[in-house]
């Protein structure tokens, strides 16, 4: 029996030639993601991980739609103040969340699973915390304030998941330092505060495809225990490192943790049917695009790239979802580039921030 070609009448999105005729006239077209999900503005949408994932929370802030946030100061504190102590820039006050063993981490900790075994740091007369060391940039006062309030931290993550309807977490690096003994992780690098005195506790780890693939399947099975009804966005951040500790060119580092990472999408999306993939770094980093979201240094994103995300975001969901989503609205694209300029809370920075003698570098 002869087969019909099964490359012919298939959607328009699924050519090449029809991708490559959108561009020639606009950036990637709107309709590059379709949500597996019914989201409303009514829906109660959580955020955290990487540096970019900030923008998401700011985008769904600003838009209208119900950005949850657990652990918050009253409304009378300025947004600036607040942030500067780790305020209203995730859902509630985790800081940065890297790597997926760190949101596995982070939800063990929540559901009382298991218990922070990393040593508090001093520096000076305050203490800091190695799970969010900058989330209070003086230190704490003493160790009982720091466990006081990160478990109260713990309690609001847990609600935050509990509550939500769709739980949005940016993944953004593999590399990652841990303790020797316990295999825990800490947020960034410690030696990179200046603590050489921990230096033999710990050790560098890369995760590989298959570490990535455990700890974050690991990490949405507790999501699910918390909240069986939740919905799921993963999606990867297009920052590049802003250095590695393997003895590969950066840019060759790079490339390995942004493919593990998306793989490691790719396949919790199999695995978890309420698990969906946005496309953060394909729009932003495709060289196929008229235009360049980079700013000079080739890392930062530049506010029209984030807005360029945003838009493919609110062109897939409700209320935003419009019946020719490649319209562009030249209204929607300015609100946008306003709204991403707010600025980051980055840990990763601090890796070369300062030198061996912890002096600030220029």
């Amino acid at each position: 029996m002869k087969r019909s070609n099964p490359y012919l009448g298939m959607p328009r999105q699924q050519y090449w030639s029809d991708f490559q005729k959108k561009l020639d006239n606009t950036a990637v077209p709107k309709s590059l993601w379709n949500s597996k999900f019914s989201i409303t503005s009514n829906s109660k949408i959580v955020s955290f991980g990487s540096c970019f994932a900030q923008h998401i929370s700011n985008f769904l802030k600003q838009s209208g739609y119900n950005w949850l946030c657990t652990e918050d100061l009253p409304q009378r504190v300025p947004d600036e103040l607040a942030k500067s102590f780790g305020y209203r820039v995730f859902s509630c006050r985790t800081g940065n969340i890297y790597t997926p063993k760190m949101l596995n981490q982070w939800t063990s900790w929540s559901i009382k699973e298991a218990e922070v075994t990393l040593p508090i740091i001093q520096k000076g007369k305050k203490f800091l915390d190695p799970i969010r060391p900058t989330i209070e940039s003086e230190g704490f006062k003493s160790p009982d304030e720091m466990k006081e309030l990160r478990d109260f931290s713990f309690n609001c993550f847990y609600n935050a998941i509990h509550q939500a309807d769709v739980f949005v977490f940016t993944l953004g690096l593999t590399e990652s330092w841990r303790s020797k003994r316990t295999k825990e992780e800490y947020s960034i690098c410690p030696l990179a505060l200046g603590l050489d005195g921990i230096s033999e506790e710990i050790e560098f780890y890369n995760h590989n495809i298959e570490s990535t693939c455990s700890e974050l399947h690991q990490a949405i099975d507790k999501i699910n225990l918390i909240n069986p009804n939740i919905n799921i966005i993963l999606t990867v951040s297009p920052v590049p490192l802003i250095a590695t500790q393997t003895d590969r060119h950066v840019l060759m580092a790079t490339m390995e943790s942004k493919m593990i990472l998306r793989e490691a999408c790719s396949r919790a999306m199999a695995n978890f049917k309420n698990v969906d993939y946005f496309p953060s770094y394909e729009i932003v980093t495709n060289p196929y695009d008229n235009f360049d979201y980079f700013e000079k240094d080739r890392r930062h994103v530049k506010s029209e790239g984030v807005a360029r995300v945003m838009e493919q975001f609110m062109a897939a969901i409700e209320p935003y979802r419009k019946s020719d989503p490649d319209s562009l609205e030249s209204t929607e694209i300015e609100t946008a580039v306003e709204i991403s300029k707010s600025e980051e809370v980055c840990d990763e920075e601090l890796l070369v921030a300062f030198d061996n003698a912890g002096k600030e570098n220029a």
